[in-house]
């Protein structure tokens, strides 16, 4: 008897920015579509209240130029196409699951759950708006990941409602911004703002905003700055002058009439996070540049292997760097990447690989250090590495390389050299295959204290643990903000965040030099 094939009961379809639909969790593939006429039925239907029009509404909005018999020939052959990308092991004649057709009309819908990125998103916006709840908000500026339907500009039935959502987009961001505000986290307040200026260079009231936020924290010049900006956008787009209340607010800054808030404004602010990518799949580790600009991460996309990335923190442009089953360990300050080539699962939570320094841009042709090497981090010189590896049957830590600081029968983690170069934090798994431990320090002698103990888990979800050292008091050079990265999971999608922080402190630890963020 042939085996039954399970048919899909759940839809998830994503119309902001880049199309895609997921079915059970499972993407469906692009090569599935075929042409272009299914991918817009689907997102036609999507897009309709109850998620159905009649066929000669269809016909009239995806084939305007064509003769009645033509159009319902094109409709017939349209529906099996979608049919067939959303469900491709259905049999012939079958009823499907997703798109049907009763009487005279065309339906989306789905056995089990059948969500819209654009109704999710308008239904958090108006409790936003509403409530002015701040979760809410940042959940509903999640999903609006880029124009609807960015990729059919040029259908007329999306522009009212790409315009609609635009302009709510605009409105709870905006909303967002003045809630981060009054909550004193300015920084973050500048970061929403100056991206609905990006999307609308001529909007004269986030102009004004930022003019007026630049000079409350203290950076009067970039006040003065946007004020410039602006002045220029106006004159090139529509040959006109600021509004008077642009001008005032310029004035007001030159001769210092708006004073920086209080620092101790934002001193217990929560940490701002923006999400720097939007693909499917897992992100593996990443890593700052020295300077902060650039990001160097691993992750696997869309069911590909991992690959190494670089990203620009600014321009948020991304580029492989060329590297297949590899794995991020560090970035030296003079930006020299150390890389673990050649990737392999080893044993329980450990993975091993070749490690090998490259350049940050990846040019030149990575130079392999040495074999079997699980975790490294570089010295504050760039000079050297600690790393851990295997040997005699025990796990060890080794710093430089080739002198051993530490062994255990049960394996490490998280190796992190201290500013000054004279001990390394680390985590301590005392059972192989359990990723439970303790936070511990050793120093160049080999002599070991625990920093905090108890951890039942590294790994899981809920927990994200991310280990690295704060501003050390008597090492200038760390004494500017240390940026920390870290990956999350949103509707089934990882992404980068980068957390600004500046206040030492361990975050379900004790407060000391080293940092223990739940947030990996």
């Amino acid at each position: 008897m042939p085996k039954k094939i399970p048919q899909l009961s759940s839809l998830e379809i994503h119309l902001f920015g880049p199309f895609s639909v997921v079915g059970d969790g499972l993407p469906v593939a692009d090569d599935q579509w075929q042409r272009r006429k299914p991918q817009l039925l689907v997102k036609l239907l999507a897009l309709q209240p109850h998620r159905q029009l009649h066929r000669e509404q269809v016909m009239e909005f995806l084939w305007p130029e064509h003769e009645p018999e033509s159009a319902a020939n094109s409709l017939h052959k349209t529906i099996h196409a979608a049919r067939r990308a959303l469900e491709p092991q259905l049999a012939s004649g079958a009823a499907s699951s997703f798109i049907l057709t009763r009487k005279q009309h065309v339906t989306l819908s789905a056995p089990g759950r059948l969500w819209v990125d654009v109704d999710e998103f308008e239904r958090l916006a108006a409790a936003a708006l509403k409530r002015e709840d701040l979760p809410a908000c940042e959940a509903a500026l999640a999903l609006y990941t880029g124009e609807l339907l960015a990729d059919d500009p040029y259908e007329d039935w999306a522009l009212v409602r790409r315009e609609q959502t635009r302009v709510l987009h605009r409105k709870v961001a905006t909303k967002f911004a003045q809630a981060c505000e009054r909550a004193g986290r300015h920084r973050e307040s500048i970061e929403q703002l100056k991206t609905l200026i990006a999307s609308d260079p001529t909007d004269e009231y986030v102009h004004r905003q930022l003019m007026r936020l630049y000079a409350l924290t203290g950076s009067k010049f970039q006040a003065l700055e946007q004020f410039k900006q602006c002045r220029e956008t106006l004159r090139r787009e529509f040959d006109a002058e600021p509004e008077a209340a642009t001008v005032e607010m310029g004035k007001l800054i030159i001769h210092g009439r708006i004073q920086p808030a209080p620092l101790t404004s934002e001193k217990n602010a929560p940490p701002v996070f923006h999400q720097l990518t939007f693909r499917r799949g897992t992100v593996r580790a990443a890593r700052l540049s020295n300077d902060g600009r650039t990001i160097v991460y691993a992750a696997a996309w869309e069911g590909d292997p991992v690959e190494v990335f670089s990203m620009d923190a600014e321009s948020r442009e991304t580029h492989s760097l060329g590297f297949k089953n590899a794995a991020v360990l560090a970035v030296s300050p003079t930006n020299e990447l150390a890389l673990a080539l050649n990737r392999r699962h080893l044993r329980g939570f450990i993975n091993t690989g070749t490690l090998a320094y490259v350049t940050l841009d990846g040019e030149d042709a990575p130079r392999e250090i040495l074999q079997g090497v699980q975790w490294a981090d570089w010295s504050p010189d760039g000079e050297s590495l600690a790393v851990v590896r295997d040997a005699g049957g025990l796990n060890r830590l080794e710093f430089p390389v080739g002198t051993t600081l530490f062994t255990t029968g049960g394996w490490i983690s998280h190796p992190r050299v201290s500013p000054r170069g004279d001990c390394v934090a680390f985590l301590h798994h005392p059972v192989v295959g359990d990723d439970s431990g303790a936070v511990m320090l050793v120093d160049l002698k080999g002599e070991t204290q625990t920093l905090s103990d108890g951890w039942l888990s590294a790994q899981e979800r809920e927990l994200h643990l991310r280990l690295c050292w704060q501003s050390h008091p008597v090492a200038p050079r760390r004494d500017l903000p240390v940026s920390t990265i870290q990956s999350r999971r949103h509707h089934r999608r990882d992404f980068i965040q980068l957390r600004l922080k500046r206040q030492p402190h361990v975050e379900g630890g004790r407060r000391g030099d080293v940092a223990l963020h739940l947030g990996l």
